[in-house]
């Protein structure tokens, strides 16, 4: 029993070391993916992210009511609960520095001016104004858009593990998939 108890307790210390994703954007994306300090590096191939061919076969499928599918989308409180899920995971993202530069312009100078008064509107509610992380620059000359920049996050993998269990064991979404499962069409 006492073996148990420590190799719980072990596991849930390398849990509590956090993952950090550092990704690298300038003429191509570059992703690293760093734990336990940066001791163990998973960079991801270039062959990963290439599009994969798909071969369509006549496989008859038994559809899906659309009435059970529109039921789910139209449940309130499992709306609620799916967004609440989604909103609790981007908190649990944590930026810990980063340096974004972008260049964008329109076909049509006004429309740049307009589009970049928006974001300047909304930037502060984003980002804390005393840290210079996203720099906008416009271009009234010509139709672009260029990015680059470097930005590192930390994710802890017991808060995403406790906050998913949180919600797959949630009794709204129990509710929501035997209502979806069970519609009458």
């Amino acid at each position: 029993m006492i073996y148990l108890i420590f190799v719980f307790f072990i596991f849930f210390i390398i849990l509590l070391i956090p993952i950090d994703i550092v990704i690298n954007a300038k003429n191509e994306v570059q992703i690293k993916v760093l734990w336990c300090f940066g001791i163990i590096k998973y960079v991801p191939s270039k062959k990963q992210f290439k599009a994969k061919k798909t071969i369509k076969k006549n496989i008859t499928k038994k559809k899906k009511s659309k009435s059970s599918i529109f039921g789910l989308l139209t449940n309130e409180k499992f709306l609620w609960r799916v967004f609440d899920y989604l909103l609790s995971m981007l908190k649990s993202v944590h930026i810990k520095s980063g340096k974004i530069n972008i260049e964008f312009g329109l076909d049509d100078p006004a429309d740049t001016a307009i589009l970049l008064g928006k974001i300047y509107a909304h930037q502060y509610s984003w980002l804390d104004p005393s840290e210079k992380r996203l720099k906008i620059h416009p271009n009234f000359n010509q139709a672009c858009f260029k990015a680059e920049g470097a930005i590192l996050i930390r994710l802890y993998p017991v808060e995403l593990i406790y906050k998913t269990t949180l919600f797959l064991v949630s009794p709204i979404l129990w509710r929501g998939l035997y209502v979806a499962r069970y519609a009458k069409a």
